[in-house]
């Protein structure tokens, strides 16, 4: 979280791609900054990493669903 603060004082796109588990279970994240104005490159970019690594997700152990429709 703490190269979070440049890419925003900077103006410049930012995006964190979960990329899987560590030997614990904790999740791993890759976090990609672009060039300014270069939103849509970034987003391909996610999308593509997020399809290369692409394990099943992970529900806490409290999960509670808050869009779900009773």
């Amino acid at each position: 979280m703490r190269f979070v603060v440049a890419a925003n004082l900077l103006g410049l796109p930012a995006i964190s791609v979960p990329v899987g588990y560590d030997k614990q279970g904790l999740p791993i994240g890759l976090q990609l900054i672009g060039r300014p104005w270069g939103e849509a490159s970034i987003l391909r970019l996610a999308s593509a990493v997020e399809e290369l690594c692409g394990e099943p997700k992970k529900k806490p152990v409290q999960f509670y669903d808050i869009l779900k429709v009773k």
